[in-house]
Formats: structure tokens, C-alpha cells, sequence
């Protein structure tokens, strides 16, 4: 997880988020599940 990653994260999916607190949650949720995700849309797996 680095700055960069964080910041296109939160520049495309911020507006789906209330709160910075759901959009942290939304971040490290995605952060965690981005190695399945790349698996399952056959994508090359990052960091």
C-alpha cells in the first residue's frame, strides 16, 4: 500500500462513501482483496 495506490483509489471510488471513515474501510478492503480480485479478473497481481 502506498500513497500513489491510495490516492487513485480515493480519487475513483471516494464519491460512493459518506464519511472518511467508510472510505478507509472501502480502501483497506480493497487493499486486502486486491490479489483475489486480480485472480479472478486474470489481471497481473501488484506489490
Amino acid at each position: 500500500m502506498n500513497a500513489a495506490d491510495k490516492t487513485r483509489w480515493l480519487e475513483r471510488y471516494s464519491d460512493y462513501y459518506d464519511t472518511d471513515d467508510e472510505r478507509e474501510a472501502g480502501y483497506l478492503d480493497y487493499v486486502r482483496n486486491r490479489s483475489e480480485l486480480n485472480a479472478v479478473f486474470d489481471l497481473p497481481a501488484q506489490g
